[in-house]
């Protein structure tokens, strides 16, 4: 997560301490030109490397949602097998409710 933040920034800064100290914008400018376009460039291209398909908002929120559940079911010692197990039990006996209250 700090690492997702501190790239951006990092690269701000460097772009920033080029065009006032080293450089002059003309010559920075093409540089963060290339430096902001092939950001999203490479995360896309790492998206896909990684899920074996196009990236789109719904799914980057899929991920991040089950990340998020993952990690509060390890630091509850939640065992979501048992729990999913519980839910079929649970609608096996709904269904021979149903078929008994028919017949």
């Amino acid at each position: 997560v700090w690492l997702g933040g501190l790239i951006p920034i990092t690269t701000f800064a460097v772009l920033f301490r080029m065009t006032w100290w080293e450089f002059s914008w003309d010559i920075v400018e093409p540089i963060s030109f290339f430096v902001s376009t092939m950001g999203p460039i490479c995360f896309f291209y790492v998206w896909f490397a990684r899920h074996k398909e196009d990236f789109s908002m719904a799914r980057w929120h899929e991920s991040l949602c089950d990340r998020a559940k993952a990690a509060l079911y390890r630091a509850r010692a939640f065992d979501i097998h048992r729990y999913n197990q519980l839910i079929e039990a649970i609608a096996t006996v709904e269904e021979d409710i149903a078929v008994l209250k028919q017949g």
